[in-house]
C-alpha cells in the first residue's frame, strides 16, 4: 500500500524493528516484547518481572508458599491455595463420606 495515500497506514511505527500498528496499545504490548525481561536458564521472554519470578521457580525448584497444616511447600500460590481447599474440604453427612471412599478405593463401606 502507498502510505503517502493513508489508505490501509497503520500509523503506529515501532522503531525499534520497523513494524506498523493500527492502535497505540497494540504497539505499547509489541514493544514490551523487545523491552523484555528473559530468562537465562531457557532464553523466554517475559514483559512483566513478575511473570519471570514466577518462571524461574520452575528451574530452580523453589517453593517459596508453606502450608503449616501439612508441611508442604508450593511453587505459586495459587497451588497453596488449592491445597487448602482440599484439605479443608468436609462432608456434613457420613453417606457422602461413604460415597466419596468407595469412588476412591473401590471397596464397598
Amino acid at each position: 500500500m502507498d502510505k503517502s495515500t493513508n489508505v490501509g497506514f497503520d500509523p503506529y511505527h515501532c522503531r525499534i524493528c520497523d513494524q506498523d500498528f493500527v492502535h497505540m496499545l497494540v504497539l505499547k504490548d509489541h514493544i514490551k516484547r523487545h523491552t523484555s525481561s528473559k530468562c537465562f536458564p531457557c532464553g523466554e521472554n517475559f514483559s512483566e518481572n513478575s511473570h519471570l519470578s514466577r518462571h524461574v521457580r520452575t528451574h530452580s525448584g523453589e517453593k517459596p508458599f508453606h502450608y503449616d497444616s501439612c508441611g508442604k511447600n508450593f511453587n505459586e500460590n495459587y497451588t497453596l491455595k488449592s491445597h487448602q481447599k482440599k484439605q479443608t474440604f468436609q462432608f456434613t453427612e457420613k453417606s457422602s463420606l461413604k460415597i466419596h471412599i468407595q469412588i476412591h478405593t473401590g471397596y464397598k463401606l
